[in-house]
């Protein structure tokens, strides 16, 4: 799912919770803005393209250093919620995603 200019179509609603201080608020608004969040969730597609079926802490492994775990693991609800990504069963203690 991708718009005209070839970008993926994401609804980047807000996750940072009303209890989260000022400054997670302002990190995801920031990450959001510079287009940072959109540019993390293709990263984590295209390796997913290359291993479906990869837990977090896989993908950042084989990405030698592009996203680190928490990066990737802050981006896992945004492509749940848009239809990217699944999650089922788990490997090691974490969920195993794969591209839907």
């Amino acid at each position: 799912m991708t718009d005209a200019q070839g970008q993926l179509v994401i609804d980047f609603a807000r996750k940072t919770r009303n209890s989260d201080p000022a400054t997670s608020k302002k990190a995801e608004d920031k990450i959001t803005k510079s287009g940072g969040r959109r540019t993390h969730c293709e990263i984590i597609l295209s390796a997913l393209r290359r291993r479906n079926g990869s837990t977090a802490v896989e993908l950042a492994y084989d990405l030698q250093g592009k996203l680190s775990y928490v990066q990737i693991s802050r981006r896992r609800i945004d492509l749940i919620e848009n239809g990217y990504v699944k999650v089922e069963g788990e490997r090691n203690g974490y969920g195993i995603w794969f591209i839907i």
